[in-house]
């Protein structure tokens, strides 16, 4: 099971200036009216839906030294590509819970 991160946690480390690699899986329309940003924040989007055949399609962007934070909407669909850059080899991913919805909270 794929490790989780809490939005408000995610929101410290945002203004803390931490340096954090952020794959967004929401669709790009979403993506374009709303994301998370910050000073030190390098975030990708890449759609869940171009993601269920595997990850191929974002393994240049994804940092192997880094940690990987997932965001979607609602959670469920950061879970699931979350689980499958962990299993492609990425030691450190973690699907942020609640996904953006929960950030509208904090």
């Amino acid at each position: 099971m794929v490790k989780t991160i809490s939005a408000k946690e995610i929101a410290q480390k945002v203004i803390n200036h931490e340096d954090l690699f952020i794959l967004d899986a929401r669709n790009t329309d979403d993506f374009d009216d709303w994301k998370i940003e910050g000073r030190n924040v390098k975030v990708h989007n890449a759609p869940y839906f171009d993601l269920l055949e595997g990850i191929d399609p974002i393994k240049d962007v994804l940092p192997k030294d880094q940690e990987i934070y997932v965001v979607c909407a609602k959670g469920g669909s950061s879970e699931f590509v979350a689980e499958q850059i962990e299993e492609a080899g990425y030691p450190d991913v973690y699907s942020i819970e609640g996904g953006m919805k929960a950030g509208v909270n904090i």
